[in-house]
């Protein structure tokens, strides 16, 4: 093992806290970890934020003017509106646990900050990202099974109804870490000035230790395994359906029974963004499972830094999840292609008479 230093939070009089240097004990030295998360987060994670920014912004624009007479739309702009809020927040995360800032003459602790200001805001977001993929997935599934059924059920207002109750529900995701902690003016001995910082409420070990199975463990799992078993059902079903239709054609028979194929198209649409949410998630499937198993990973433990380079690449893995969904939708969607062709014409044709 290597023998690393890090900042740490420590417990002081007055139910307070400051960040300290301490020498810790880890797998993973403090030099490459700093290394690991400038790359990921700082380079990578930025430059392919604000890229995924902006092409939220377009998806969103284009759902719109196509309007929302399908109800997938509906889920697929709350998709992406989840997909902004995560990678807005995510780019200001990167922002303060560079390793780099923390050791700058700031009026403020960045690592301490970040949490409230944007560590905490980008789960929300996360979270309702996962939930509204796992809507739309269940909604696809259900419509292998039951078409007839459940067209005359998921209407746009249910579609409305659900995806709004997903963004109010999140809240309490989040709400224990709000009404637990709070960011203050304090003295920082190891820095010898007052600096603007996080605090905690009483008893918030207590609050914490119950809250987190369910907001950081069951909610984050529990959405995962919906998505991957209807993308399962998805999947098989497809396939089967593709058989049986190749079966009744090669005997020259009438094929109107199979999936339309507008509606097969979505499915595998739908799919795709699925199974890209699944491998995306995974790294963040391996922290948690670890952290509930391995005492040592928790703060400040033996594999805390190696926690924390599997996280640079978690979050990574999250951008790129946020961020490709324009690339699956130009490339199974005949009108989101056309849509996007038409508004960057139109752009490029403005510019062309202007100049």
């Amino acid at each position: 093992m290597n023998y690393s230093s890090g900042l740490v939070l420590i417990e002081t009089p007055g139910n307070k806290s400051s960040l300290v240097f301490v020498s810790t004990v880890g797998v993973v030295s403090q030099a490459v970890l700093d290394i690991v998360l400038l790359v990921n987060l700082d380079v990578l994670g930025e430059l392919l934020g604000l890229a995924g920014i902006a092409a939220n912004v377009i998806v969103i624009r284009v759902f719109v003017l196509e309007g929302f007479k399908d109800g997938v739309n509906i889920s697929l702009v709350s998709l992406a509106l989840s997909d902004l809020g995560a990678l807005i927040t995510l780019q200001l995360y990167n922002v303060m646990v560079n390793p780099w800032l923390a050791e700058a003459d700031l009026p403020f602790l960045p690592l301490e900050v970040q949490s409230l200001y944007a560590f905490y805001p980008h789960n929300y977001f996360s979270r309702v990202r996962g939930f509204v993929t796992a809507f739309v997935t269940l909604e696809r599934c259900l419509c292998v099974a039951w078409p007839l059924k459940v067209k005359q059920v998921l209407t746009n207002r249910v579609s409305i109804a659900c995806n709004a109750s997903i963004y109010l529900i999140m809240v309490l995701n989040v709400s224990p870490n709000y009404i637990m902690t709070y960011c203050e003016w304090k003295f920082v001995k190891s820095r010898n000035r007052t600096l603007y910082g996080i605090l905690y409420r009483p008893n918030k070990d207590l609050v914490f230790s119950y809250t987190y199975f369910v907001t950081d463990f069951f909610i984050p799992f529990f959405a995962f395994f919906i998505v991957l078993f209807c993308t399962i059902v998805i999947v098989i079903t497809l396939r089967s359906k593709a058989l049986w239709r190749k079966s009744f054609s090669t005997a020259g028979e009438a094929t109107g029974k199979g999936i339309p194929g507008k509606e097969r198209k979505v499915m595998l649409m739908i799919s795709a963004v699925s199974v890209i949410f699944i491998v995306c998630f995974i790294p963040f499937c391996a922290i948690l499972t670890a952290r509930a198993l391995v005492p040592g990973m928790g703060i400040n433990g033996t594999y805390w830094n190696l926690v924390l380079l599997v996280g640079s690449v978690a979050f990574f893995m999250e951008t790129v999840n946020c961020s490709i969904s324009i690339v699956v939708y130009f490339k199974m969607s005949s009108k989101f292609r056309a849509r996007i062709l038409e508004m960057f014409t139109w752009v490029f044709g403005s510019l062309d008479e202007k100049c």
